[in-house]
């Protein structure tokens, strides 16, 4: 899985959204052979890979971090339409159109009872869709939000945001 995700990453990070087409730059690219330790799985591989794991990124105990990034389209299966992780913090970046099958449209935290395990600064989340937390699926009492839009997403339960019982956001 190690090896997969790292294609995974260097796709959306290099915009290469085919797995036919990541197949080939892992056997062509040197930078890719390199991270990859040229191992080169197939197409299919690849595909299963994404389908399986779902969204942009899956970080199961580690935090993510992004500055200016764009997450839009991404699908998950299970949690976190386009960032499932044990901590996120995201600065100058945009959510939209993502969508996940269970929590978390745009955002899921895999263990909101960290301290400060969601921390967004000027960030828009919009228009992503789940089953709970359409936006923003968990979160702890020190939840850090600032200069953010949560709005216009969709859900069964918390349209924008599904967080603890013991989170509350303030205009």
């Amino acid at each position: 899985p190690a090896v997969l995700l790292k294609i995974y990453i260097y796709g959306y990070l290099n915009r290469v959204q085919s797995s036919r087409r990541l197949e080939r730059e892992a056997q062509r690219n040197v930078e890719l052979m390199w991270l990859t330790g040229r191992l080169a799985p197939d197409f299919k591989t690849i595909a299963d890979f994404r389908h399986d794991n779902g969204g942009a990124i899956l970080a199961p105990q580690r935090a993510f971090s992004c500055n200016g990034c764009t997450f839009s389209g991404n699908s998950a299966t299970g949690t976190g339409g386009a960032i499932c992780a044990t901590g996120v913090t995201a600065v100058n970046s945009t959510f939209t159109g993502n969508s996940a099958a269970s929590n978390g449209g745009a955002i899921y935290v895999d263990n909101p009872a960290l301290a400060k395990a969601l921390q967004l600064a000027n960030v828009t989340i919009s228009g992503n869709t789940a089953n709970g937390g359409g936006g923003i699926s968990g979160g702890s009492p020190s939840v850090v939000v600032k200069n953010t839009i949560i709005a216009a997403n969709t859900a069964a339960v918390g349209p924008d945001c599904r967080l603890g019982d013991d989170v509350t956001l303030h205009p």
